[in-house]
This record gives C-alpha cells, sequence and structure tokens, in this order.
C-alpha cells in the first residue's frame, strides 16, 4: 500500500505532498526526506533510493533538481509509479521551477492519484490472482 507522496526540490522546498489512507503523521516530514538526500549525497556522492523501517519504505527517485519521494509498505514495488510520476511532473512542469502554478499543481495531483490507484488496483488483482492460485492448488 502507498501511503505517502513528496515531490521536493533538492534544496528542501516542499512542492507537494499528499498521504493516501491515512491523515498526515509527521510535521515537516518533507525536510528530513530532503535533509536526509542531501546527507547521503554529500557523504557518498551517490543519490539514496530507499530508507527501510520496520514496516515502511520511503523510496527516492531523483530528476533533475526534484526528489520524489513514496511511501509504502515494505514488499511494495513501486518503481514502474515513481517512474511515472516523474513523467507526470515534468509534463506540467518546465525547468527551472521557479514558482508553482496552481493550476498545474492541481493537474499533476489528479495524475499522482490516478496513479496510486492504478498502482493500489493492480497489487490488489495480483493478491486476489495469488488466492485462486493457493486455493486452486488446495483442490488438487
Amino acid at each position: 500500500m502507498i501511503h505517502g507522496l513528496w515531490v521536493i526540490k533538492k534544496q528542501g522546498e516542499c512542492l507537494f505532498e499528499r498521504y493516501f489512507g491515512a491523515t498526515k503523521q509527521a510535521p515537516n516530514i518533507s525536510n528530513l526526506l530532503s535533509a536526509i538526500h542531501t546527507f547521503s549525497d554529500s557523504m557518498t556522492g551517490e543519490s539514496i533510493r530507499s530508507i527501510t523501517l520496520e514496516n515502511i519504505l520511503f523510496r527516492y527517485k531523483v530528476s533533475r533538481n526534484i526528489i520524489f519521494v513514496l511511501s509504502t509498505d515494505r514488499e511494495d514495488d513501486v518503481t514502474e509509479t515513481l517512474d511515472g510520476l516523474e513523467i507526470k511532473f515534468w509534463t506540467e512542469f518546465k525547468q527551472p521551477i521557479t514558482e508553482i502554478d496552481t493550476n498545474k499543481l492541481e493537474n499533476f495531483a489528479k495524475e499522482a492519484d490516478e496513479l496510486i490507484k492504478e498502482y493500489e488496483r493492480k497489487k490488489e488483482i495480483e493478491e486476489l490472482d495469488d488466492k485462486l492460485r493457493a486455493l486452486e492448488r488446495e483442490l488438487v
């Protein structure tokens, strides 16, 4: 399950955040996510790919000067969803981003919601398919 989405400038400014299926749980989490990316980049010269907690995974994708972060259950593979979010974002916004047009942000929000819903639907179908296959094995 996808729990949250953040779109953050590398300098730390949160451009967009959305929580799915839960209320906002951590104030200023975008600042923390950005700081962790900056720390990783300055220490190793490499971008961070993920942060793993006990049950939650924060998956990063860096594109130009923007950091995309999805918070998910640990077992979720959201690579395609992050790629889709990146494409939708850059379709709406052009480089360099100086100010955020609220109409473009609303369009991105709608597209992001659709991508997240599509991911969740695919995951539900895969889970149902797994259950049906397990039942079929039990019956045979």
